[in-house]
């Protein structure tokens, strides 16, 4: 399954201005464990890099890179391939439940777009929720001064398919203390969660965690075929099988596969 998503952000706290400014792109990509296999392999790469090229900031996940050869060689495709840029990136520690099986959130940008201001690994010990995570969010607040808000923070989040109800409970936490620590409303959640409309049909009543259903809905804008109007309209999450569409400003949660 292809896993690439391409967000064009003017309903994202006003992150481009709305009328007449150059798009600001910031992308997902899950690239289905990526490591020196692939590197060695040139339509693979040659591919990545003029996909990665679209963007001012993409999330890869399922990076599995021990030595850092991967990215160092992906990085200087970049860089080859769109002379007029400069790419940079900034990666997790390796994460994962399983010494054998880890991974790493790598946000690959463009330096004269944007700059990484500030980032961490968020903890997985809440009391009484130790471990929600299979891998942690790695949250990263960028600079983007051409942009109408100047600043934002991105949240990314790989969940385990067997527990995404529950992961995604945890990443509401993550959110709320991003809010707290950097005084900020301009956070994107975006990433593999294993949870679009599909999913969330899927669900059976009452089968949602308590403190899942306590906590505000979340705008979820994955892609729907249907949907034909502005980038303006978000679709709440809870009610993807009705498709209730809403016009608002606030946390953008993004999960979809292309």
């Amino acid at each position: 399954m292809k896993s690439f998503i391409c967000l064009v952000i003017f309903f994202f706290a006003g992150l481009g201005h709305a009328y007449g400014a150059s798009h600001f792109r910031i992308c997902a990509f899950n690239l289905h464990s990526f490591g020196e296999a692939k590197a060695k392999k040139s339509s693979v790469m040659r591919t990545l890099t003029q996909i990665i090229a679209r963007c001012d900031v993409t999330l890869l996940q399922e990076v599995r890179d021990r030595k850092e050869r991967a990215l160092s060689e992906l990085l200087e495709r970049l860089n080859r391939f769109q002379a007029e840029h400069r790419y940079q990136a900034v990666a997790s520690q390796r994460l994962g439940r399983s010494d054998s099986y880890q991974e790493q959130y790598v946000f690959v940008y463009r330096a004269d777009t944007a700059t990484v201001t500030g980032h961490y690994q968020s903890p997985d010990n809440r009391p009484g929720d130790v471990d929600a995570f299979a891998r942690e969010p790695f949250v990263v607040r960028f600079r983007a001064p051409k942009t109408a808000i100047k600043e934002f923070v991105l949240i990314p989040q790989h969940t385990a398919p067997a527990n995404t109800s529950k992961e995604l409970d945890a990443l509401y936490d993550v959110l709320q203390d991003v809010r707290k620590m950097w005084k900020t409303e301009d956070v994107m959640l975006l990433g593999d969660f294993n949870a679009d409309c599909a999913y969330h049909g899927q669900e059976k009543e009452g089968e949602a965690s308590a403190d899942h259903r306590q906590k505000p809905p979340l705008a979820h804008r994955g892609r729907d075929r249907h949907d034909r109007e502005s980038e303006h309209v978000l679709l709440v999450r809870q009610d993807c099988r009705t498709r209730a569409k809403i016009r608002q400003r606030g946390c953008s949660f993004f999960s979809q596969s292309f």
